[in-house]
């Protein structure tokens, strides 16, 4: 198997990216607190690596 085209999700290399849209729209800023908790946006619905969510 060649790593370089393994289907990996991108996970932590985009959320800088996400972070500050969310901070340019004023969605979020320095202070804000994101719960691990289950959510659904339409028909998507994240999950962590292991599946399990820590709810706080």
């Amino acid at each position: 198997m060649n790593g370089t085209n393994a289907k990996r999700s991108p996970g932590s290399t985009l959320k800088p990216f996400i972070y500050a849209l969310g901070m340019e729209q004023g969605v979020l800023h320095p202070m804000t607190i994101l719960k691990d908790v289950p959510s659904s946006f339409g028909a998507y619905a994240p999950e962590n690596f292991d599946r399990r969510f820590l709810g706080r």
